[in-house]
């Protein structure tokens, strides 16, 4: 008897996998003794004084869970302001076991965002989106004078701050 080829397990389409985070950073370190993944300077805000606005190096890191198989994997940026395409990347992976996360590393250079507004990374697995983030470009203000501090989102930025630690008490003399 012939087993029919859509119940064979080596046919079926890989599962779909899970975004358990995805972040925007200035890059992502992988140690070599353990394989842990660090992210340095991680954010979703950013200020320029002038459009278009030049960016160097960053980082999109995105950790999938309940992937195994074969995969198309896609990172777009998109303009929420019109929902236009700016950039996007696209490669073949391979995750061999879908019970240990498997995680993504863009490294981005060299985009020009034309105006401030909404941007959004969306990734996608075979044609199917995983997960994303947004990026918001705002027009700077002028210079926050050194004694304010600034608080943009859930991330406090102090420019200045200045306090005092209790001094020492003499010591007591000895009569």
């Amino acid at each position: 008897m012939e087993i029919p080829l859509q119940n064979n397990p080596t046919s079926l389409a890989a599962p779909h996998p899970a975004c358990n985070a995805m972040l925007i950073c200035d890059q992502a370190v992988q140690e070599g003794a353990t394989g842990k993944t660090s992210l340095v300077g991680i954010f979703e805000n950013v200020s320029a004084h002038q459009y278009p606005a030049h960016c160097g190096l960053f980082t999109v890191y995105a950790k999938l869970t309940d992937a195994q198989g074969e995969y198309r994997i896609r990172l777009e940026l998109i303009s929420l302001g019109d929902f236009t395409v700016i950039g996007q990347k696209e490669f073949r992976a391979t995750i061999a076991d879908r019970m240990v996360p498997a995680e993504l590393v863009f490294q981005i250079a060299g985009l020009v965002f034309e105006k401030p507004g909404r941007y959004e990374f969306r990734l996608y697995a075979n044609e199917r989106w995983v997960g994303s983030k947004s990026l918001y470009f705002v027009q700077a203000r002028d210079p926050v004078p050194s004694e304010q501090i600034r608080v943009s989102g859930s991330t406090v930025t102090v420019r200045w701050l200045s306090f005092m630690l209790p001094s020492a008490k003499p010591a007591m003399e000895e009569p």
